[in-house]
């Protein structure tokens, strides 16, 4: 159902005292954040009122669906009596709709000192209104001067010490989120195009389609349950609202109006969850009764541990293409409700929605849950936006640097209720992508309201790198003194790759600080791996210059690259279909299990790849059959043969990496000294040249294949260079052992 009637939204004043934080309240309990209000009495007064709210019209939607139970978000604002009655009449008959305004100001005068302004409050915008500037660039440096004063550390001279880290670290997880200003508008609460070009959108709070009663039992059973909460607004009385829509209600019946299963009928459903999340925080916000979490918890929405960030979600269902309404899916009254071409067309429709509610919307939820640890994927779209990408185009880079950074520490540090107990997510150094972490690399330009704004971005960008790295050194080395096992801060995987890039872009931005950026990124790989190890437990580092490798497209060799640092394999060109052989000795840092990972990166087609480690097969991929990854048990230091065979029909150029993985190293592609090429593999040199444990006619075919190559892709088991009679007489003085 659309808005029954457009209506305001919260003074500064007013959002000020909604989102502050008791900071004497520490209890985290299960479902924190919300909390009782003061209920009404139903009385032979208010029963008619709201049996007016409550009645259908001909297409059998009512007021009570798509607002507050009973219509104390329109109390809370300065609507006047003449758009109540306007917007009330288009559903129902003169009387009804002066019942409705009855209503109204029945629930003001009980609840109500001061109704908020209509056009200037939003719900739950930081410090009450938008920091000031006439363009998104100018909102964003505004906001960066505002972190200037809040974050002195990280938007400060160069991060350089764990103490500076730390210091960092309580700059951020004490921010109040919900109380500091910011340069993006969060949503209305109500938006009218009677108003004016500007009001013409979806981006509120009210939902647009609606969960309805199913039929005349599932109404009484709805209405109860808004009896039983108008009577004692708890949210236990709240949670059996939204527990009743999800499993009974079904979307709004306007002619042409979607099916439940639709993307604008799912759309509905999370911004009717918002809305009835949203009005009882607002009521609390009337009552003086304060949000009771810690700052940075979690606002919950769900009272089970499958918490469901509704504002998020509605931004998330615009976000993917397959989950996007469609214009043809909404009733016709809510599309002629649009203004300013927003619904002129479907590609018109779309692109509103993309761009007026799909950061404002992800802020909200950002806002109620800073750690996003009810969030799967928090770390891709929502920063990417913040960025231009995702169809917003409208890039705040500081906002970006504070969100991401945001994100991880309270995700590490802050726990969250989860059934009965507390939860946190480690993710530190977990995802340095343009879209999840803030990187300072020369790509983001003509981003900027100033040079002195793009200053400041770096700045910060890089002293949040340059913390989280030195809050994991800080994490490993408290925890090899005190004696702690091991424990994840972050997605290690690949993080000596990740700390490449990162500084590969620090010498592009800022030359003299990449020497003491390597220092401290190299640090915190080294203390990790050690924490991990053990502590007391070194590492036997070889002297290996990498594996053998030989591969043949098209019935000849082909150019391939073993890289200096690690085992990847670059392909041949894209499009190249191609063989891989690699071969040689491998010699672990450390003794236990072990089990490897082939990985030819996202956009490779394979048709089978093996991998063989002391005899052992340790992974095989192949179509049509489980995949296989062994665990081999090994011994620091000693060689054993390793030998890698794939064939790869589609390449795109990408590379072929070889991971580690054990209890006591961090999972990361082999280093290149723990590799040793065919030259000094003493099986090889004896005749074994497929590296399969015997020599036999395999062998003896492949000396054969190599015979007189001027440059045989493989060594010879000579040592003359070239693949000849000594070579074939090795092999046949060795046969069968």
């Amino acid at each position: 159902m659309r808005k029954i009637v457009p209506f305001a939204v919260l003074t500064a004043t007013a959002a000020v005292a909604l989102a502050s934080v008791s900071t004497r309240c520490h209890a985290q309990t299960y479902g924190g954040g919300l909390a009782p209000t003061p209920g009404t009495i139903i009385d032979d007064e208010l029963r008619p009122l709201l049996e007016a709210w409550r009645r259908v019209d001909m297409s059998g939607l009512a007021c009570a669906h798509c607002h507050a139970p009973d219509a104390m978000d329109l109390a809370m604002f300065s609507i006047a009596d003449s758009d109540i009655l306007r917007r009330a009449s288009f559903h129902v008959g003169e009387n009804d709709a002066q019942s409705i305004l009855s209503l109204v100001q029945r629930m003001r005068t009980l609840h109500v000192a001061e109704p908020r302004d209509r056009f200037t409050a939003r719900p739950l915008q930081p410090g009450g209104q938008v920091l000031p500037g006439a363009t998104h660039f100018e909102r964003d440096a505004a906001f960066g001067e505002h972190l200037r004063v809040k974050w002195p550390t990280l938007t400060g001279d160069r991060v350089h010490s764990v103490e500076q880290a730390l210091a960092a670290k309580s700059e951020v997880l004490t921010y109040d989120v919900r109380n500091e200003p910011i340069g993006i508008a969060l949503p209305r609460w109500s938006e009218d195009g009677f108003h004016g070009s500007g009001h013409g959108t979806l981006n509120d709070w009210l939902p647009d389609i609606s969960p309805i009663p199913a039929n005349e039992t599932d109404a009484a059973t709805l209405f109860a349950l808004h009896d039983a909460y108008i009577a004692d607004p708890t949210p236990a009385n709240l949670w059996a609202i939204q527990a009743h829509n999800d499993v009974f209600g079904v979307p709004s019946t306007f002619a042409g109006s979607p099916l439940p299963g639709t993307n604008a009928g799912i759309f509905g459903r999370r911004k009717h969850a918002s809305m009835l999340a949203g009005q009882h925080l607002l009521r609390m916000e009337h009552a003086g009764v304060p949000i009771a979490v810690p700052n940075g918890g979690t606002v919950v929405m769900r009272p089970n541990a499958n918490r469901f960030n509704f504002p998020f979600n509605v931004a998330s269902r615009i976000n993917q293409a397959d989950q996007r309404p469609a214009m043809v899916e909404f009733p016709s009254p809510i599309i002629l409700g649009l203004n300013g071409g927003r619904g002129d067309n479907e590609t018109n429709f779309r692109a509103m929605l993309q761009r007026e509610l799909l950061v404002p919307w992800w802020m909200v939820g950002f806002i109620l849950e800073p750690g996003m640890h009810s969030i799967p994927n928090w770390h891709e779209y929502f920063p990417q936006s913040l960025v231009g990408h995702r169809d917003w185009r409208q890039p705040v880079l500081m906002h970006h640097a504070f969100v991401t950074t945001t994100m991880l520490m309270h995700r590490t540090y802050t726990p969250v209720p989860n059934g009965n107990t507390t939860l946190t997510l480690p993710s530190l150094l977990s995802f340095w992508t343009t879209g999840a972490n803030p990187q300072y690399t020369s790509s983001q330009l003509a981003l900027w309201a100033s040079p002195a704004h793009e200053a400041l971005y770096r700045r910060t960008a890089a002293n949040a790198m340059r913390m989280q790295l030195l809050l994991a050194t800080h994490e490993a080395d408290t925890g090899c003194a005190e004696g702690r096992l091991y424990r994840s801060f972050g997605n290690t995987t690949d993080l000596d790759l990740k700390i490449e890039t990162w500084i590969a872009g620090s010498a592009t931005t800022d030359p003299a600080a990449a020497t003491a950026d390597a220092a401290i990124a190299w640090g915190a790989f080294d203390a990790l791996g050690r924490w991990k190890r053990g502590c007391a437990v070194t590492p036997v580092i070889g002297d290996g210059t990498g594996l053998s490798v030989m591969t043949t497209a098209s019935g000849s060799s082909a150019a391939t690259t073993h890289h200096p640092l690690r085992l990847e394999i670059t392909a041949p060109a894209s499009g190249i279909t191609h063989s891989v052989w690699a071969g040689g000795t491998f010699a672990p840092q450390t003794s236990g299990a072990m089990r490897f990972d082939v990985d030819h990166g996202p956009n490779a087609t394979t048709t089978r790849t093996m991998m063989w480690v002391n005899g052992q097969l340790a992974f095989s991929e192949q179509p049509g059959v489980p995949a296989v990854r062994n665990w081999i048990t090994l011994s620091a230091g000693v060689p054993v043969v390793v030998r890698i065979e794939y064939e790869r029909t589609r390449g795109v150029g990408t590379a072929t990496r070889v991971r580690w993985e054990s209890s006591a190293e961090l999972t990361r592609t082999i280093p290149t000294v723990q590799l040793w090429p065919l030259s000094v593999t003493p099986r090889y040199l004896q005749g074994d040249v497929n590296l399969d444990g015997t020599i036999d006619g395999s062998d003896l075919s492949q000396v054969l294949t190599l015979w007189g190559l001027p440059q045989p892709p493989l060594p010879d088991l000579s040592g003359d260079g070239v693949f000849s009679g000594e070579d074939l007489a090795t092999v046949l003085a060795n046969w069968g052992s």
